[in-house]
């Protein structure tokens, strides 16, 4: 099977890069998870587990988005709605604590994939945000912790 590609004639970065760079971050992903799961404890966290089958939606989106170009899911909205599907798996392994992944290089290459087939406005808006977004994590989650920690539960009466 001959899978349609750009011309030789001329450097495109749209659509073109689009479809085997996400299917890329996707099965990566999606084996780095995968890999954490199997070797922690059994008793995994139900937002890694979520992650997990949120990865494998995904990376089966972009497969059949890199098989079937003529299908057209890269549409705006398909677009921003797989972009958010994939932030909210990589804010969700972010949150854990107890998991060794460093999800920076993770929203970098989501901002680098997801760039490449927006619109230039938006797709300055869009990296805008998932720049910020491991900023607010870091920065609203240790307050947070030290919030919910400090609560004393109230002796019933």
């Amino acid at each position: 099977m001959k899978l349609p590609l750009a011309r030789i004639s001329g450097a495109y970065a749209g659509p073109d890069i689009f479809r085997p760079a996400s299917l890329f971050l996707y099965v990566s992903l999606l084996l780095e998870i995968g890999v954490l799961v199997w070797m922690s404890q059994p008793g995994s966290a139900q937002s890694v587990k979520v992650a997990l089958w949120v990865m494998a939606a995904l990376s089966l989106v972009a497969l059949v988005r890199l098989v079937r170009p003529d299908l057209h899911l890269v549409g705006r909205w398909h677009v921003l709605l797989e972009l958010m599907a994939a932030g909210a798996a990589i804010g969700m392994l972010s949150l854990q604590a107890q998991l060794p992944l460093a999800p920076l290089p993770w929203w970098i290459g989501l901002a680098i994939v997801f760039a490449r087939v927006l619109e230039p406005t938006l797709a300055l808006v869009v990296v805008g945000g998932m720049s910020l977004a491991p900023l607010l994590i870091l920065l609203i989650l240790p307050v947070l912790i030290v919030t919910l920690s400090r609560r004393r539960p109230e002796p019933l009466a």
